[in-house]
C-alpha cells in the first residue's frame, strides 16, 4: 500500500493578509452606499490617486453620487456640534437620521481614500435606536447624546480588531473595550492630531498627557518604557467642538474608567487670562528645520492680523526656544525602544517608507545636543541621560513663560503643509512639544499659494523637499500652545485667535 503525505499548508503571505482584510471591509459597507459607476468613471483609477494631483473636496463626491439625501447632506455639513447637539436634544434630529448620515459620508471616503481599518455602521445604527428610544421614554441624556463620532485604530472595541494597520496585528480580536470607548459610550455618543489636522484643514487638540483616559490602546510602543508619554487628543470643525469634548470627558471623571487619568476637572475659563488683550509669544523657524514658503506667509499673515488687533506678539530666540535639541533627544528616546521595528517584522511585511525616510532624515540632520559619553552608555543609562537633558529644556520653558509672561505662543504645526503620500518630513515642531508635554491647537488659516519660490535646504536640514505645484492649494494651519496643564487655557485663546483670523479673512 502507498503511503500517504500530507501537504503542510503554505503559510498565508502579508499580502494575501491584506487582500483579505480590504475585501472583508469593503463587503461591510452596504449596497445601496455604493458610488455608482458614473462617479467612479469621473475620477482617476483609485490606485493612481496618491500620484495624482486631485481635490477630491471640490468634486463633492457625496452629493454627485445620491447616496445622501438633501437632510443628511444638510446635517452634515450645515451643521456644527454646537447645533447638532441642541438639535438631537431638543428632538429636531434623531441620534438615527444624524448616525446613518455621517456613516453614509464614512463609506463614501473610505470608498475613494482608503481611510479606515474598521467599520461600525450596523452596531453605530443599534446604538443610536437604543438612544432613541431612550430619549422618548424619558431616560438620563449625557452630554453628547447620539453625536456619532470616529475613533483612531489604537482604540479597542470589543468584538472587533484594533490593528493599527500592521499585518501582524491582524486576526487579533479585542475582548474589551478602551477606557476612552466605555467613557464616551456613558456620554451617549455612537461611534477620531496635530499632523492630520493640518492636513486636511481641521482643528486638532492635543491635551496634557493623562487629562483624558488613555488605557487599554493597542499602541505601537512600549507604554511601560514611558519614553514620551503618549495622550488622546480629537479633531473637530471649530474651537467649540474641542472644548465640549474637553470639558464633556474630563467632568465624566476619566480616572473612574483609567488608572492613569487624573483627578483634575475641567476649569471654566471664562475666556482667556487677559480678557482684552494677549500677549503671544512667536516660536521661531529653527535652523535646521526651515519652514517652506506657504507655512512662513501663514505664520506672519497670522502674527500681522493679530498684531492689527491690539495683541501683543512677543518674537522669541531660536536659541533660548530649544526646538532641535528637543528633537534629538526625543528621536533618541524613541529609538530605545524596539516594539515598532519588531511588529512590523513580525508581520513578514516591508518596512513602512515614511518611517524608513524618517530614519534617514534624522541621519542626515546636523544635529549635536547630546554629549558624546551618552553614547557609550548602556539603554538605561541613556534612558537617564537623555531624560536629564529633556528636564533641563523644560526648565529653560519655564523660564521663558515666566520672563516674557506669555498667555500662549505662536508656531507653525510643522515645516510645510499637506505633502505627497510617504513624503511627510520629520515632525519638528509636534515632537518638539510632545517632548514638553504641552497642550496644543491647531487652527486652519488660508490655502498655500504655490507662488514658485524657492526653498534653500542645506544637506544637514530636516525639512522635506517643496515642490510649488504640488503645494498649491493645499490647507494651511498655525499651531497655539501654552504650559502644561492649562488645557483650558489654551483651548481660550485658540479661539480668540481663530475669531480674529476668521473674521480679517471675511
Amino acid at each position: 500500500m502507498a503511503s500517504q503525505h500530507s501537504a503542510s499548508a503554505e503559510p498565508e503571505s502579508w499580502q494575501d493578509k491584506v487582500a483579505r482584510k480590504r475585501w472583508s471591509r469593503q463587503n461591510d459597507i452596504p449596497t445601496a452606499w455604493a458610488l455608482p459607476e458614473s462617479v467612479l468613471d469621473s475620477l482617476p483609477a483609485l490606485c493612481d490617486f496618491p500620484s495624482t494631483r486631485l481635490n477630491l473636496i471640490a468634486k463633492d463626491v457625496p452629493w454627485l453620487s445620491g447616496i445622501l439625501t438633501e437632510r443628511e447632506i444638510e446635517i452634515t455639513e450645515s451643521h456644527t456640534v454646537t447645533s447638532l447637539l441642541e438639535g438631537l436634544a431638543s428632538g429636531t434630529f434623531t441620534s438615527v437620521e444624524v448616525t446613518l448620515a455621517f456613516s453614509k459620508r464614512a463609506a463614501i471616503a473610505q470608498q475613494l481614500t482608503n481611510c479606515l481599518t474598521e467599520t461600525f455602521f450596523e452596531q453605530a445604527e443599534k446604538r443610536a435606536r437604543y438612544l432613541d428610544d431612550l430619549r422618548s421614554k424619558g431616560g438620563p441624556l449625557g452630554p453628547l447624546h447620539g453625536l456619532p463620532v470616529s475613533l483612531k485604530d489604537t482604540y479597542q472595541v470589543e468584538g472587533t480588531q484594533a490593528c493599527i494597520g500592521a499585518v501582524a496585528l491582524l486576526g487579533r480580536t479585542s475582548t474589551e473595550n478602551s477606557a476612552m470607548v466605555d467613557l464616551l459610550l456613558d456620554l451617549g455618543r455612537s461611534w477620531s492630531v496635530r499632523i492630520p489636522s493640518l492636513c486636511c484643514g481641521t482643528y486638532g487638540f492635543k491635551p496634557s498627557s493623562r487629562r483624558l483616559p488613555y488605557g487599554w490602546q493597542v499602541m505601537p510602543l512600549n507604554v511601560g518604557i514611558g519614553a514620551i508619554v503618549p495622550s488622546a487628543g480629537a479633531l473637530a470643525n471649530d474651537v467649540t467642538a474641542l472644548q465640549i469634548f474637553m470639558q464633556a470627558v474630563v467632568d465624566a471623571k476619566p480616572f473612574a474608567y483609567d488608572a492613569t487619568a487624573i483627578d483634575m476637572p475641567w476649569r471654566r475659563t471664562n475666556g482667556p487670562p487677559r480678557p482684552k488683550k494677549l500677549r503671544l509669544g512667536l516660536l521661531p523657524e529653527d535652523p535646521l528645520f526651515p519652514l517652506q514658503p506657504p507655512v512662513q506667509e501663514t505664520i506672519k499673515s497670522a502674527v500681522r492680523i493679530l498684531e492689527s488687533n491690539g495683541h501683543e506678539v512677543v518674537r522669541l530666540d531660536a536659541a533660548e526656544c530649544q526646538v532641535a535639541a528637543a528633537n534629538q533627544i526625543g528621536g533618541r528616546l524613541l529609538a530605545l525602544d524596539p516594539t515598532p521595528a519588531s511588529i512590523i517584522a513580525s508581520g513578514n511585511e516591508p518596512s513602512v517608507p515614511s518611517m524608513a525616510m524618517f530614519a534617514e532624515q534624522a541621519a542626515r540632520i546636523g544635529w549635536d545636543f547630546i554629549p558624546t559619553e551618552v553614547d557609550a552608555m548602556d539603554g538605561l543609562g541613556q534612558f537617564g541621560a537623555l531624560q536629564n537633558e529633556r528636564v533641563d529644556i523644560a526648565e529653560s520653558w519655564r523660564k521663558i513663560w515666566a520672563k516674557h509672561e506669555l498667555d500662549a505662543v505662536i508656531a507653525p504645526p510643522a515645516q510645510s503643509t499637506a505633502m505627497e503620500h510617504d513624503q511627510q518630513g520629520w515632525p519638528a515642531y509636534s515632537m518638539f512639544l510632545n517632548m514638553l508635554d504641552y497642550p496644543a491647537c491647531i487652527i486652519p488659516f488660508g490655502k498655500a499659494k504655490g507662488n514658485g519660490t524657492s526653498l534653500a535646504r542645506g544637506p544637514c536640514h530636516g525639512t522635506p523637499a517643496y515642490k510649488p505645484d504640488v503645494a498649491e492649494g493645499a490647507p494651511c494651519s498655525i499651531q497655539v500652545f501654552t504650559n502644561g496643564m492649562r488645557d483650558e487655557e489654551c483651548l481660550a485663546v485658540a479661539a480668540v485667535i481663530d475669531t480674529c483670523l476668521k473674521d480679517a479673512s471675511r
